[in-house]
């Protein structure tokens, strides 16, 4: 949240549609118990956090996609997603 806030004209323009009509209403929302995300709110963690989130999900046509932090960087995040359930982290099972 609080990169949605510190950079609104970044993300403004990815959500301002009749249910959020002010970036406002939409930080409102989506600050909320509660809450889901998507992909404003990714691009937000990425940016944030300075990796890249590969989001694995059937969902997509090639089962996954790459939110690359506005910075570059090497540091990388993965997760998968249930359409209309919810997100998980995902890592590498060691042996």
């Amino acid at each position: 949240m609080s990169q949605l806030k510190k950079m609104p004209q970044n993300y403004s323009g990815f959500i301002l549609t009749d249910e959020y009509p002010t970036f406002d209403a939409y930080i409102e929302k989506i600050s909320s118990i509660g809450e889901w995300g998507e992909n404003c709110t990714l691009q937000a963690a990425a940016d944030a956090f300075g990796a890249t989130i590969y989001v694995f999900s059937i969902a997509y046509p090639d089962g996954v996609i790459a939110i690359p932090p506005s910075s570059r960087s090497t540091r990388v995040c993965y997760i998968s997603h249930w359409a209309e359930v919810h997100y998980n982290s995902v890592y590498h099972k060691v042996d």
